[in-house]
This record gives structure tokens, sequence and C-alpha cells, in this order.
């Protein structure tokens, strides 16, 4: 049962100076999601379109922009913005210590739909017959979703391995550590190298929660594709093992998905979207 929670925005948003983007989001709480979010002086969030969720910004301390459409918005302690689904949008900090609250509906979880036509999609997985339907993303991440369209089939398949209802787990077992060779662990290392450099290059908050549990996550699940390849050699795979790759992958995307990705877009200005764009190759 979802509980009451009462929360001092001002005083959390003091509490994280220096910090840029998302400072607190109020977790598992019903139907709703909020974000508090902070930026400095000139910072805040690249223009871009969101066509899920009507979303309504609360003005907290400091001052800036919200910028919807053709409309431009004033955006203070005691002033609320609503901007529709669907609208072009962006915020700008006027002010050396500007926050605001967001609230929208909790997104829906991403999940596995019918094969879109090859002109439909932006890059083919490995499963003919699904694909993962990916939240929106700026231009610059859509590489990092793409890749995960991949990794929820192959964690699918390990699943259905693991509880005997796919094919034999020796030859699951081979086909996810060729995706981790080729695709996976490849697409672990740009995270690290490139996604996370440029986020704290500009200003980002290596020590948020989101982040920290991305890095961990990458941790785990390398060192369970060990214990895998371990198996394989030995022709003793074990669905456990199976299991805890699948479990842990898709959980590990989900986080992505829901926290990093919605984190790097608040922080990284327009300058940095673009840098990013231009090292892994998508501008």
């Amino acid at each position: 049962m979802t509980t009451a929670l009462g929360k001092d925005l001002k005083a959390e948003a003091a509490s994280a100076a220096g910090r840029q983007g998302v400072v607190w989001t109020l977790e598992g709480r019903g139907d709703l999601n909020a974000n508090l979010v902070r930026f400095g002086s000139g910072r805040g969030v690249g223009e871009h379109v969101n066509d899920e969720v009507d979303v309504v910004f609360v003005g907290v301390s400091g001052s800036g922009t919200v910028v919807a459409g053709s409309e431009k918005f004033t955006l203070e302690p005691g002033r609320l913005v609503f901007v529709p689904k669907g609208a072009r949008r962006s915020t700008r900090s006027a002010s050396g210590e500007f926050a605001y609250l967001t609230v929208h509906r909790r997104r829906e979880p991403m999940r596995v739909v019918p094969l879109a036509s090859p002109r439909e999609r932006h890059r083919r997985t490995r499963d003919p017959g699904k694909e993962v339907d990916r939240m929106k993303r700026h231009p610059s991440l859509r590489k990092f979703s793409d890749d995960h369209h991949g990794g929820l089939v192959q964690a699918r398949r390990l699943r259905r391995a693991a509880a005997g209802e796919g094919g034999p787990p020796a030859e699951v077992a081979r086909a996810f550590l060729r995706f981790w060779a080729e695709d996976a662990s490849p697409h672990f290392r740009e995270e690290e190298e490139v996604l996370l450099a440029v986020y704290a290059r500009h200003g980002g908050d290596l020590e948020a929660e989101p982040i920290r549990e991305m890095v961990a996550d990458h941790a785990r699940i390398r060192g369970l594709a060990m214990t895998l390849i371990e198996e394989d050699r030995s022709d003793e795979v074990s669905p456990d093992t199976l299991r805890g790759i699948g479990e842990r992958l898709e959980a590990h995307i989900r986080l992505e998905e829901r926290r990093v990705f919605p984190l790097v877009e608040a922080v990284l200005p327009d300058d940095g979207l673009k840098e990013l764009g231009a090292r892994i190759g998508t501008e």
C-alpha cells in the first residue's frame, strides 16, 4: 500500500548545491512520478519533445524559464507551468540556484512488441520475431537505447531457457556469449568511457544514485558472464546462471532507460548532447 509523504523541497534543493540535473526523485509512489531538478545559472534542459505524458513544472527556488512550443513562461517559487505531451519544450536557469519540481503520470514499462517492418526500425535486433518498444530519446542517446533492444530479447531467452521453456540451455548460453562479446560488452565500455565521461565533463554528479547503480550493475553482469563462460567450457551450464543474467540484464536496462538516460538528458546542455552524439557517431 502506498503511504503518504511530506518533503521540504527547498531544503532538498539547497542541500544539493553544486549538483546539476535531477537531485531527488519520488520513488515507488503509485501513479505519479516527481523529480526535483536543479541547475546553475545559464544551465537547463535542452529542447526536446516528450510524446508520452503531460508534465507540470512547479518553481521551488531561484528563477528560470520554461519554453513550450512558441510560448515562454517564467518559473519561480509559487509559480506553475503546465506543458502538454507532444509540445517541444526546454528549461533554462536565470539565477545561480534554480530548482523546480516536475510531476507527471508514471510512464508505461518497456515491453516486447511484434516486429515492425525494416523501414520502421532504426536497427535490427538478433531476434527476427520480436523487438523492444523503446522510450523517446534525444538523438544522441538513441544508439544506446537501440542497443537495449537486443539486450532485452537476450534476457527473455535466458529466462525462458532457465525455466525449460526455450531452447537447450547450452545453445542459448553460447548465443548469449556471442551477443556478449560482439554487442553487450562493447556497449558497457562505450557507456563508461564516453557517456559517463561526457556527463562528468559537463558537471554531472558521478555519485548520483542511478549512476552508481549503473556502474555496479556493469560489474555484476560482467561477473555473471565470466561464470557462464566457465560453465560453457565445462559443458555444465547452470539454469541458475542463465536466470541470474537474464533478470539482472533486464533490470539494468530498465534502470538506464527510466533513470540514467533521463538524468543525462536533464544535465547535459545542448553542446554536451551534441558532443556525446559526435563521439559515438550519431551526429
